[in-house]
This record gives structure tokens, sequence and C-alpha cells, in this order.
């Protein structure tokens, strides 16, 4: 199961420093009792909220505009290779907390750059 989150910094001035930035999720439940790998990737492509599937970024006049790998699985072309972060899940339930200062300043000194995290 794959997730993509997007962040608006419109309103995050350009220039700013950002000191610190979080991503925090709570997990509700899970489906079994083995331990879950969740890995963050910085997106490469743009993708459409509206629009996206597990085989398309997004829709266009000419028809869609498909991952080069369904799932956002295109290492380097769809997300980057590396994850930025990756944490083993134990637990039934609670916070899951990630440090993305570094990945928002980049957002906010390349706007361009700002497609979003793949979970």
């Amino acid at each position: 199961m794959k997730a993509l989150v997007h962040f608006d910094l419109q309103a995050v001035p350009p220039g700013a420093v950002i000191q610190q930035a979080t991503l925090e999720l709570y997990q509700v439940s899970r489906s079994n009792i083995a331990p879950m790998n969740l890995s963050v990737y910085r997106v490469l492509r743009t993708w459409w909220e509206t629009d996206v599937t597990w085989n398309r970024a997004m829709q266009d006049v000419s028809g869609p505009l498909l991952w080069s790998r369904p799932g956002v699985a295109g290492a380097n072309s769809d997300r980057e290779n590396e994850p930025l972060m990756r944490s083993v899940i134990n637990s039934y339930s609670g916070w899951r907390m990630f440090d993305v200062t570094h990945i928002v300043q980049l957002w906010v000194n390349q706007p361009a750059s700002n497609q979003g995290l793949l979970l």
C-alpha cells in the first residue's frame, strides 16, 4: 500500500529559513502482527490529486500521463531511488513522527521541486 501527500507552501516567504518541520501521522490500527516497514520518498513528478491512480500521475487533454512504473515505483523518475527516511512499525497504534526539515527547506528554496512525498 502506498500514499501520496503534498504540502502547499505558498504562504512561506521565498528565502525563509526552515528551523524545523515535522511530518506527524497517527496510526489507528493495523491488519496483521508482522512488523511493517514504512519508507518515505521524495516524489519527482507532477501529479494531480483529483486524477492520480496506481497507473497514472494525471490526466491532461492529450490523455493519461502514466507513472514510469505503476505505483510511483520508477526510481529516479517517479520518485527518488533512496528513501528520505525509514521506520519499522511494531505497535498497533500511535503517532509516527518524521523530521522533514531538510526537504521542506529544499521546497522553499526551489518551489518547482515540491511534488510531495510517497509513503
